[in-house]
């Protein structure tokens, strides 16, 4: 069975998609259909490809080269190993999709910041532990429906509520949405709060503040937050002789902000090569181990300290 992975933004992160013809001259990944913002599989994999490359080349529990052809296929990084490198031999056994956002955090007028959610992602959420056998959230992810814009649902804990007009109120980055008050979702979002929670890292010094802090959106609400609230960074390279901008070398890029949390579903099929035996439970327990409860830098800027990324499997 696939297993689910949380993929927490510890910095700003700069998945790229290349330079096109915008405002933002170095936007993010975007889904095309939403236009929500996503780590490419093949990045994901590249990723976890390198870490496992590093400890084959260590000796580290059990990478060896012909391992990750098996896992990963064969590549030219394995050369210098004496592993396959055409590409065309034999496709790799592990399987990774798209990295979806989950939960997205925007300035809140109280409580510093709160994570967003809609509908239209607790749906595909829903579908996605459904196929690892989580199946226990279904009913209360359905029971999460909002129609109007103006609304919000939040838990009866919520910490970024405020009174406005005599009425509790959430305001995010510059807009009130009025709090809805059905007990139902929000007791379906605490729950759906509380499985995210006792799914993170221990370590994650947010973590006890998801309960208190997350709220829903109408799906429409949503994709304008997620579009609006990026961070757009511009950036310079100084000329050092005559200390100016040097030509061409002034740019803009999209940031999606630390406290992000993504899921991706990883799963291992039968090994196509027979270069070293390998079970589909031996490959996820050695990806597990690659990978769980571990910071990875995903995207662009590595030496500006973004892209740290921590993983963390689903129990």
């Amino acid at each position: 069975m696939p297993h689910l992975i949380w993929l927490y933004a510890e910095s700003p992160l700069h998945p790229g998609s290349g330079a096109r013809v915008s405002y933002v001259d170095l936007p993010v990944q975007r889904e095309r259909t939403t236009g929500f913002p996503i780590i490419q599989s093949s990045s994901l994999k590249g990723v976890l490809r390198w870490e496992a490359l590093r400890r084959a080349k260590s000796n580290q529990d059990k990478w060896d080269v012909d391992t990750i052809a098996v896992l990963f296929g064969p590549g030219e990084d394995l050369k210098d190993l004496g592993g396959p490198t055409e590409a065309s031999e034999f496709a790799g056994a592990l399987s990774i999709t798209d990295a979806r956002v989950a939960l997205f955090p925007i300035r809140s007028l109280a409580g510093v910041f709160a994570w967003v959610t809609a509908p239209v992602v607790l749906k595909r959420l829903g579908r996605d532990l459904k196929r690892v056998g989580k199946d226990d959230l279904t009913s209360t992810l359905q029971a999460l429906e909002l129609t109007d814009q103006g609304h919000t649902v939040v838990p009866s804990n919520s910490q970024i509520t405020v009174s406005l007009d005599q009425a509790p109120k959430v305001v995010l980055e510059d807009f009130a949405f009025t709090v809805l008050k059905d007990p139902q979702k929000s007791q379906a979002l605490q729950q759906v709060a509380t499985t995210i929670q006792e799914a993170l890292s221990p370590d994650n010094p947010f973590r006890e503040w998801i309960p208190s802090h997350i709220a829903l959106v109408h799906d429409d609400v949503f994709a304008d937050l997620v579009h609006m609230a990026t961070e757009i960074v511009t950036r310079i390279r100084i000329d050092h002789v005559k200390g100016t901008v040097a030509e061409k070398a002034l740019w803009s890029e999209e940031m999606i902000p630390s406290e992000t949390l993504f899921w991706t579903i990883l799963d291992v099929e039968t090994p196509r090569s027979d270069k070293r035996p390998l079970s589909r439970e031996d490959g996820i327990q050695l990806l597990r181990r690659l990978t769980d409860n571990r910071v990875f830098q995903f995207g662009g800027d590595e030496t500006l300290g973004r892209g740290l990324v921590r993983m963390t499997w689903m129990r």
